[in-house]
């Protein structure tokens, strides 16, 4: 993005993922971007209810008493209310109560939560990753795996050769296939025919457009990354860097000792963060399933996501309605 276009001034942005939220407070000086604040919270929003189609109870409390201290946390970094902007991703658009739970997040904080569509996701993620890692000539796939919802784009330069978002997340995806822990071979062999069913038009869109590089973004990519580090006693951190080349051969032994153990073993291995630890078995299952099956032959990870796309709109005087 050019330095030029970028508007002085503080922002705030909120990302309601199913699994996590998310608050990335900023400043522009001069053109010059810093980050003051990073924050995110284990909200679990979707929780026991994300595949019968509503926010609990307990989850809506949960939600709301995030956002109340996100809120007071704007108000101390003095980010002016017309540079505030919520998203709320898949566990909120797609739930019967969603607009009641963005509605009751107004009347308690004032703030105005936009419920966006996959389409509008994926594009605000491509935002973000582009900002990142610069997207060259070569054609890329972008996943970002979130607990409701898997967004998909090839992009090539400027362009957006295809995108699409799934509701098969990592919280749906465990809700229905991840029956014992760890994951049984047969919850695996059930979950890959799933997948199969579920991502014939975006293998479709790779034999088209041969991408040889997926570019991870979000929670899952982040972690494995950090368990990578501790492994090789590496002195990396998420928050100093904007990408990462993690060769597949560092990939798959990682992936398959994630499957191989329980829940209390996987909080043990040293990077493995707390609020990834259950959804990161299905997450590697359909990171696994897409290297099978693709030509895809290396791995980035974007340590930018959908949130930093939506600042980078936010900063740039965009509303999120001009990407539709």
């Amino acid at each position: 993005m050019e330095q030029s276009n970028r508007k002085d001034g503080k922002y705030a942005v909120i990302d309601m993922g199913t699994n996590t939220f998310h608050l990335l407070i900023a400043e522009v000086t001069k053109g010059e971007l810093l980050f003051l604040h990073k924050e995110k919270v284990g909200v679990k929003l979707g929780q026991g209810s994300i595949n019968q189609g509503y926010i609990s109870e307990g989850a809506m409390e949960r939600g709301l008493n995030c956002i109340n201290s996100f809120a007071q946390t704007i108000i101390k970094f003095e980010v002016p209310k017309t540079n505030i902007v919520a998203t709320a991703t898949s566990a909120v658009r797609s739930a019967s109560n969603g607009v009641q739970f963005a509605e009751l997040i107004q009347a308690n904080t004032g703030i105005t939560v936009s419920i966006i569509g996959g389409e509008l996701e994926a594009r605000l993620i491509y935002e973000g990753v582009k900002a990142a890692i610069g997207i060259k000539e070569e054609p890329i796939l972008i996943m970002d795996i979130g607990g409701g919802s898997v967004e998909f784009i090839i992009a090539k330069g400027n362009d957006i050769l295809y995108k699409n978002s799934l509701e098969i997340g990592g919280q749906r995806l465990m809700d229905r296939f991840m029956e014992s822990d760890p994951i049984s071979i047969a919850a695996i062999d059930a979950l890959n025919t799933y997948l199969a069913e579920q991502l014939t038009s975006v293998f479709e869109a790779i034999n088209k457009h041969q991408p040889k590089t997926l570019v991870g973004s979000s929670g899952t990519f982040d972690t494995i990354c950090e368990i990578y580090w501790k492994k090789e006693n590496l002195d990396f951190k998420l928050d100093a860097l904007k990408q990462f080349q993690l060769p597949l051969s560092e990939y798959y032994p990682i992936a398959s000792e994630l499957l191989t153990l329980n829940k209390e073993e996987r909080l043990a291995l040293p990077g493995m963060a707390a609020l990834r630890a259950d959804m990161i078995v299905v997450a590697v299952c359909l990171i696994n399933f897409i290297f099978k099956n693709t030509g895809l032959e290396n791995l980035l990870v974007s340590t930018y996501a959908l949130k930093e796309g939506v600042l980078m709109a936010a900063i740039e005087g965009k509303s999120l309605n001009s990407f539709q």
